[in-house]
């Protein structure tokens, strides 16, 4: 058999990637915007510019959510990327334009799950990892692995957020921190099964790795998933779950929750509104309505500056935990804020 020639493989990739951006965005019911001006020959200034425009976009999903227009934007960035492989010449510059494709494409799936476009989520992680592996990044993939399993927590399915992490144990070298954002993912799912013993031993794996974890600076796609204010967010809202069948767990979870408010900043407003949800729902498990309907009102306060569909139906399912109270005056009026914040529908054309 004869063997392939390195630039036939880069071809392919190319062609490979190319032809999955177009399909994916069109199933994804975007039409294909037309491309931002391509250079005539890509130089490094043109890849720094896709790395700084998803960098911008990236602060604003975290601050804000996902709106239609930003998923936009972003489809276009992924378009442009794609679109300025087959012109750079250079094999290297080619790799590197690759590994900013993979972010893009990282983002993307994001903000489609902010939007709720779950499906069209996975494509794009799909796509981050395939960019990934075909640059060689294999941080970044596994990286996209692990946000997979992130993604089947809003799911609710459990069993598939356990085989993600492993599949991405098994093939990646991980940094401390990132292995202790793994296991507060891991608790989060084992307590969606109910698995106390499973909570209890993956938060003190967590907290182990975290211990560990002198150095939490890196690319931007990590940098927030290893800080620690994450790791409170995940490990109380994993308590906080399973609260629903041992009201026993209330308390911790209400201490990592707070915990995780105390250590973000504005830049992470959206994931606080779904950190003050979770509070709400650990007061309701400890039979706490006071400061349940505390915990909601202030989330409903802020999410009145987020465009998030995610947290939007979060608080919908309050309202639904709150409804057997709706007799209590305060009650009452935090559903009807709920209520009046959701028909506020965030733009998602």
């Amino acid at each position: 058999m004869l063997a392939r020639h390195p630039e036939e493989d880069d071809t392919n990739r190319r062609e490979i990637l190319a032809s999955m951006t177009a399909a994916g965005l069109t199933l994804a019911g975007m039409p294909l915007p037309s491309r931002l001006h391509l250079p005539g020959k890509v130089n490094p200034e043109h890849i720094g510019q896709v790395r700084q425009l998803t960098e911008t976009y990236r602060g604003w999903v975290y601050q804000h959510g996902a709106s239609g227009q930003l998923q936009r934007s972003i489809a276009r960035l992924l378009d442009h990327a794609t679109g300025m492989i087959a012109r750079a010449s250079d094999p290297q510059l080619r790799l590197t334009l690759l590994d900013a494709t993979a972010d893009v494409a990282n983002l993307a799936a994001y903000a489609c799950r902010d939007l709720g476009l779950h499906a069209y989520a996975q494509q794009h992680y799909l796509l981050s990892l395939q960019a990934a592996q075909a640059a060689g990044d294999h941080a970044l993939a596994g990286h996209a692995v692990v946000r997979m399993a992130g993604h089947h927590i809003e799911l609710a399915q459990p069993h598939e957020v356990l085989a993600y992490l492993d599949a991405a144990r098994k093939t990646t070298r991980f940094t401390a921190g990132e292995r202790s954002n793994q296991y507060a993912i891991e608790a989060w799912a084992r307590a969606q099964s109910a698995m106390a013993q499973g909570v209890h031993r993956a938060v003190g794996h967590a907290e182990e790795e975290s211990g560990r974890a002198d150095d939490r600076s890196g690319p931007g796609w990590r940098v927030r998933h290893v800080a620690e204010a994450e790791l409170y967010s995940l490990t109380g809202a994993g308590y906080a779950e399973l609260a629903r069948h041992d009201p026993a767990q209330a308390p911790e979870a209400i201490r990592r929750l707070t915990a995780a408010l105390d250590l973000r900043g504005i830049d992470g407003a959206r994931n606080a509104t779904l950190d003050r949800i979770s509070l709400a729902e650990a007061h309701l498990a400890a039979h706490n309505l006071t400061e349940a309907l505390h915990a909601g009102n202030d989330a409903v306060d802020s999410a009145s500056h987020s465009s998030s569909r995610r947290v939007r139906v979060r608080l919908d399912e309050l309202a639904r935990q709150l409804h057997p109270h709706h007799t209590h005056a305060h009650a009452a009026e935090v559903i009807h804020k709920i209520s009046f914040a959701s028909n506020r529908q965030p733009e998602t054309s």
